[in-house]
């Protein structure tokens, strides 16, 4: 597994920060949690990193 963390500056002043382990390639599924800002409000939200695509 490997450890992810990553922080992406999106339009406005809101911040995007991945933290999750990622298993492609193992029986479990690539897991990354999104925590990000909004109006305020952080958000969780998991994401499959074998089929999500970043770019």
């Amino acid at each position: 597994m490997n450890l992810l963390g990553i922080t992406h500056a999106l339009e406005g002043n809101t911040a995007l920060k991945f933290l999750g382990l990622a298993s492609c390639g193992t029986s479990d599924s690539g897991l990354v949690t999104l925590m990000g800002a909004s109006a305020g409000h952080p958000r969780l939200v998991s994401l499959d990193l074998c089929d999500a695509q970043y770019g």
